[in-house]
């Protein structure tokens, strides 16, 4: 089990497919149903942005430096076809489901992407802020991804035509939280690499017992906010899992700082997987339970 996650996230499966759960799991914490036309652009975009973000990672280092998931995706060219085929099947169905406000929105996750991974922000800025990618800006890199990711939950609410604001509000700052918790967690496995391409990371800044720190504050943080909307009506009683994954991804990360080791699968398995387990448990609850 253990040797097929790890290669399923080498794939570019297991990430992008966590990712779509977010998706998922607004739709529910929005509307209480699970609508397939979301599910199926979340994972679909997901999918095609995880691929753009690492396939832009490919040539810009030796094999030596390459992580595991970088190397083995750069050389699959089924999954960069897979990765075009996924991001027209989102274009496609957003536009027949939602409309263009809708396709607009959409479009900003590619985008996001390419300003953070490649050489797009340097080039439409001019150089004017000494940068090509929004990652090269010292310690951006953990804020300007939570901010990727959490705008799934406007993005839903907009294509599910939500009318209360206040759950998409909590929903916002709980999945920055945990994006950003989990990606600073992941820096971890690339000290090495974000030094020699002279990236600053908050791993970098704080070093490991005080980032870690910061992440357990953070994930506190999380598990209070869940408690607070259902607590305030906001939520439905259900969302308490949302907490029981934050648990989880807490205690990879003290193993992780703890032990020094088996950071691939920590990372890249564990705590990818943190939205998958969290939707898993929600539709435990509400249908089985």
């Amino acid at each position: 089990m253990r040797r097929a996650l790890l290669t399923l996230s080498r794939y570019g499966i297991l990430g992008p497919f966590s990712l779509g759960c977010i998706f998922v799991l607004s739709s529910l914490l929005l509307t209480g149903t699970v609508s397939l036309s979301l599910a199926i652009v979340g994972y679909s975009i997901s999918y095609a942005s995880y691929m753009l973000d690492h396939i832009s990672d490919a040539k810009r280092f030796s094999e030596s430096l390459q992580s595991a998931r970088v190397g083995t995706v750069a050389k699959s060219r089924i999954s960069h076809i897979l990765a075009l085929v996924a991001f027209f099947a989102a274009v496609a169905v957003t536009l027949w489901s939602a409309g263009l406000a809708a396709l607009g929105m959409l479009l900003l996750f590619p985008f996001a992407v390419a300003m953070h991974g490649t050489s797009l922000f340097g080039k439409l800025t001019r150089g004017v802020f000494g940068y090509q990618r929004i990652k090269d800006i010292p310690y951006a890199k953990a804020f300007h991804t939570a901010l990727i990711l959490a705008l799934i939950v406007p993005f839903s609410a907009i294509f599910l035509h939500a009318e209360q604001a206040a759950p998409a509000v909590m929903a916002f700052a709980f999945f920055y939280m945990r994006c950003f918790s989990n990606t600073v967690a992941c820096d971890y496995k690339d000290l090495e690499r974000d030094k020699a391409e002279g990236v600053r990371t908050l791993p970098m800044a704080l070093g490991i017992g005080g980032s870690a720190a910061l992440l357990l504050a953070v994930d506190a943080a999380s598990i209070g906010l869940v408690a607070y909307a259902i607590t305030i009506g906001l939520w439905p009683d259900w969302a308490i899992v949302l907490a029981a994954g934050v648990l989880v991804s807490s205690a990879a990360l003290i193993r992780m700082v703890r032990t020094w080791r088996d950071h691939e699968f920590l990372s890249s398995v564990v705590l990818d997987s943190e939205f998958t387990l969290q939707l898993i448990l929600a539709l435990a609850v509400i249908y089985l339970v």
